[in-house]
């Protein structure tokens, strides 16, 4: 009896060690990056990696959505701060004219800019900050010009005037002088001005913080067609910053300023078709709106359309495609398009299977993101020492293909 007991004890014992040993070996086999596709079924620690790798491939997809929900709105000084960008153009001159034409206007806006003519200032500072119709460019000559338009009333000018102190581009930086010209320039119905004195105070740059009066203004701007104003209301409508959530309201800015090709606009319309707030869920409507915004370099949108094509939302499954917006985003510095495009190198889908890019790409996100640093071992230990030295000597260049 003693002697069975024995006997049965041992033949357990042999076959845990057998069992341990092929959980063993399957382990250092089994790839986590290549779930279903390994010759045999994942256990225990292998199929967890498996799910956790999952996991975060989805948390990819839902990335942008909460990217867009903490995006920031449109800034103050948004656009370059050029002395002139919007002057009135001059009259040209035709080609066949004498140059005395030409000196013969520089001179009679000199006579009217002198006698107090802003509009003469104002065109007198384009001349000379573009160098245009004989006229040497001289900025210091410019700004005087544009600083006496500005202080007549002009509203360029002192939209002008008020972009220049903000970026402290020709003028030194003064928060509160850029306050006082833009102030100036949205009381008289500008609607740019107006747009920049509401980012202003949505920063508290220059003056106290209030989500108020950035409302108020923003909605000034936003009723005259400003389409970057806006976007900023459809954003603080959307998250809720500063004012009652509203996900109507978010839609309706957000159409307006994207049917006027502001591609942030778009990318926040295609989302929001996507999530059906606001309306109802709509995927073709969400892909033509991502599209128009990829379209124009947003890195976002091209994510967006990233996740779209590789699991055929609203469109046919084009891993190919999906390809090509995950490298268009990930160029840009787009962390998930930079992981998920890691991903496709090492599975070989949509392109072809390339360890080294994969290495790279998964290297740079987790340069962004630490938390994604473990998926780049998953690819090390497939690698031989010539691959990750090429592949370290191309994340220190930032160079990948």
């Amino acid at each position: 009896m003693m002697t069975n007991i024995f006997g049965i004890i041992v033949a357990g014992c042999v076959v845990m060690i057998l069992v341990a040993g092929y959980l063993w070996w399957r382990h250092r086999q089994y790839d986590p990056l290549h779930e279903g596709r390994s010759r045999h079924r994942p256990f225990l620690r292998e199929r967890s990696m498996a799910r956790r790798i999952s996991a975060g491939r989805k948390r990819a997809a839902a990335t942008v959505h909460n990217k867009e929900s903490e995006a920031q709105p449109y800034a103050s000084g948004a656009l370059p701060a050029e002395m002139v960008p919007e002057s009135p153009v001059l009259p040209e001159v035709p080609a066949k004219a004498k140059v005395e034409e030409e000196v013969s206007v520089v001179k009679r806006l000199h006579q009217l800019a002198e006698q107090g003519d802003m509009e003469a200032q104002l065109a007198l500072a384009r001349l000379y900050h573009k160098g245009e119709q004989e006229v040497a460019r001289d900025d210091a000559v410019a700004l005087q010009w544009l600083r006496r338009s500005a202080d007549q009333g002009h509203p360029i000018a002192q939209l002008n005037l008020g972009r220049m102190y903000y970026s402290g581009k020709y003028l030194e930086r003064n928060d509160l002088e850029a306050i006082h010209w833009f102030s100036r320039a949205a009381y008289q119905g500008n609607a740019l001005a107006r747009f920049e004195l509401g980012a202003m105070y949505l920063e508290g740059r220059g003056v106290g913080q209030s989500f108020a009066e950035a409302l108020h203004w923003f909605r000034l701007a936003a009723d005259q067609g400003e389409p970057r104003a806006q976007f900023n209301l459809a954003l603080m409508f959307h998250s809720g910053r500063g004012v009652t959530q509203d996900a109507g309201e978010a839609l309706r800015w957000a159409r307006l300023a994207a049917e006027q090709g502001d591609a942030r606009a778009q990318n926040l319309l295609g989302l929001l078709y996507k999530q059906g707030s606001g309306t109802e869920v709509d995927l073709p409507e969400a892909v033509k709106w991502f599209q128009q915004a990829a379209e124009q370099g947003n890195s976002a949108a091209q994510f967006s359309l990233g996740v779209i094509y590789e699991k055929g939302e609203g469109v046919i499954q084009d891993e190919e495609e999906a390809v090509r917006h995950y490298l268009r985003a990930a160029v840009q510095g787009e962390v998930m398009a930079q992981f998920n495009l890691g991903v496709m190198y090492a599975k070989g889908r949509g392109v072809g299977k390339d360890l080294v890019q994969a290495y790279v790409w998964l290297n740079r996100a987790a340069l962004r993101n630490p938390n994604l640093g473990r998926f780049c071992a998953t690819v090390t230990r497939q690698m031989n020492p010539e691959q990750i030295a090429q592949a370290d000597e191309m994340v220190r260049n930032g160079r990948p293909r």
